[in-house]
């Protein structure tokens, strides 16, 4: 049963620490997969002779781990704030440990140990800054709940939002599709693609305007899919073949554009929906899409993407063709050898790139001195009030700044985007400690807008948790990338306020 807007004693309320962890927190699958991934990293580390830095790191990294997600321990999983916690873990810990035993197993020694010894300085930064981070945002959910500041235009009637609000969403967002499209084919495009990968500038600002309007699609993917799985066999019919619908266009999206994150961000939707109800993860499910990414997703989009610079096509639709014509040509099922998996991709070489910005900077220096923070966010205001503002590319410039001297990136890359999450983007530009100290901005600043969206009672069965889980993930991109994310949902927020006055009721 949901809380009535009026009552906010759902949640603890201790400032410092939990008072009572949940059964999750306790639970032997939680503790066995932490103990799991330390183990592993360890046993990798000593047959492969990797630095004892690095193995001390590992087991540094767990107990991190283990005391940030206690100190959010008595908060039901899984909401975005907890969010944090495993996808760093996932970048630092579990990629480094996985990738060497892998590479291991297979005879690649010297990349194997590559793996380990590029992620020994960034696991102690991300051991201490995980702890920070939550000891922070759970002030900052417990301050949000006495003072009970929150969207409450963003609460649901009940636990979702109406079957009505939802189709209205849509019905906003396809709308906004249908007249880009319209505007395109009479030549009124005010949107310019800069390169095949779908980068863009808005050059006509009301255009840009409608296209922001489409951002409402992401709210009502995340409340039908969240509906979806909590309901079960009661959901309504509507809300299944919407739910159908949303699924069927997103997968068709992603094959035709070769985007791996329409692939994963569909499964993530549903898989924070599940956890939020069974509080437990669905071990078998993720195991078979985690070999589906594998073996089908990421060969497949890997191998359009090297077609597609090999033809030096320019445009988007053009590399829509060419995923087509690999689809007709039955190439998406191409068979992988085990030697050929790139297990390196669900880890975004993240490890390895921060890693190297790590061991550039000193405990209160970086190489690039405030530029790129400074540059995203010139690049997040809009053309309209600044027509000199610089392109948002900041990875392109990590990739060229770092990719090309590791000799991951051609000196010629212009296109590729390499990831060294928030943090280490701080450390390059400050330095170490202020790397770490980013991780208690990011606590106050990230817990503030979950508890503001969500509200505090409402932080893991809202119907835009899984939403807001997944957008964790932008925290691997720049500043620039990630602020230019939240801008774009200003205006479907903006638009649910003036319903939610319209309507005079909750949506």
């Amino acid at each position: 049963m949901i809380a009535s807007e009026k009552t906010l004693t759902t949640y603890p309320q201790s400032s410092r620490f939990p008072s009572r962890s949940k059964t999750w927190f306790r639970s032997a699958w939680f503790r066995t997969s932490l103990i799991g991934v330390v183990f592993l990293a360890v046993v990798t580390g000593l047959l492969t002779n990797a630095p004892a830095v690095y193995i001390v790191g590992q087991l540094v990294l767990g107990c991190g781990v283990f005391i940030s997600l206690w100190l959010l321990s008595d908060y039901p999983l899984i909401n975005p704030v907890q969010a944090v916690i495993p996808a760093f873990y996932w970048w630092f810990g579990v990629g480094p440990a996985v990738i060497a035993a892998f590479r291991g197993i297979l005879g690649d020694a010297d990349i194997a140990l590559y793996a380990q010894q590029s992620a020994q300085i960034s696991v102690y930064i991300v051991a201490i800054g995980l702890p920070v981070y939550a000891f922070l945002a759970r002030r900052t959910i417990t301050w949000h709940a006495r003072k009970r500041i929150f969207a409450r235009f963003l609460l649901p009637a009940g636990r979702n939002y109406q079957y009505g609000s939802v189709v209205l969403f849509f019905f906003i967002g396809f709308s906004s599709y249908l007249i880009l499209w319209l505007l395109s084919s009479l030549g009124m495009g005010g949107i310019e693609e800069i390169n095949y990968l779908g980068g863009q500038i808005t050059t006509v600002w009301w255009v840009g305007i409608i296209a922001g309007l489409g951002q409402i699609l992401t709210i009502a993917k995340s409340s039908v899919l969240s509906e979806l799985v909590q309901s079960g066999k009661d959901t309504s019919r509507g809300m299944k073949l919407m739910a159908a619908a949303v699924v069927l266009m997103s997968l068709f999206n992603a094959v035709t554009s070769g985007w791996k994150g329409a692939f994963v961000f569909i499964a993530v939707y549903i898989l924070m929906a599940y956890v939020s109800k069974n509080q437990k993860l669905p071990w078998k499910s993720m195991f078979v899409v985690l070999l589906m990414y594998l073996f089908v997703v990421e060969p497949f989009v890997a191998s359009g993407r090297q077609m597609s610079q090999s033809m030096g096509i320019s445009t988007s639709q053009e590399r829509s063709l060419i995923y087509s014509e690999m689809i007709v040509e039955g190439r998406m099922f191409d068979q992988v050898s085990l030697g050929e998996l790139n297990v390196e991709s669900p880890f975004r070489g993240i490890s390895v790139f921060a890693g190297e910005v790590a061991r550039r900077s000193t405990l209160l220096s970086g190489e690039w001195h405030g530029e790129t923070l400074i540059w995203g966010v010139a690049a997040i205001v809009p053309r309209l009030l600044y027509p000199a503002k610089p392109e948002m590319n900041i990875g392109n410039f990590f990739a060229q700044q770092i990719g090309v001297d590791l000799g991951l990136v051609s000196s010629s890359d212009y296109f590729t985007n390499i990831a060294i999450t928030i943090p280490f983007e701080f450390i390059g530009n400050y330095g170490l400690i202020a790397g770490i100290l980013s991780f208690g901005l990011i606590g106050v600043l990230w817990a503030s807008l979950c508890s503001w969206l969500l509200s505090p009672e409402r932080l893991s069965d809202h119907p835009l948790t899984p939403w807001l889980t997944v957008s964790v993930l932008t925290m691997e991109a720049a500043v620039g990338h990630f602020l230019a994310h939240w801008r774009s949902m200003l205006l479907p927020f903006a638009v649910i306020y003036i319903l939610r006055i319209f309507y005079k009721q909750k949506l």
